[in-house]
């Protein structure tokens, strides 16, 4: 998941806390926390959109920041 949200008015701030959270389906509703630091995502900036891409051998994550260079993550299975 990712998030943070620039465009509230100044007397209110921004919502800029998140560098992306991983929750894994373990099955049966059940979904289970990555912290940052074992995940590896760090994600700075507003997040519009995280995909899958799957590849032959390997997934990848891709994640498009507003007005920046995506993101791009592998995933280990």
């Amino acid at each position: 998941m990712g998030g943070n949200l620039f465009t509230f008015p100044p007397q209110f701030g921004r919502l800029d806390a998140s560098y992306g959270h991983v929750l894994v389906n373990e099955g049966n509703g059940k979904l289970k926390y990555i912290p940052n630091k074992e995940s590896g995502m760090n994600i700075r900036g507003e997040v519009k959109s995280i995909v899958e891409i799957k590849g032959k051998n390997t997934s990848y994550l891709v994640a498009t920041v507003n007005n920046e260079q995506p993101v791009i993550y592998s995933i280990k299975k």
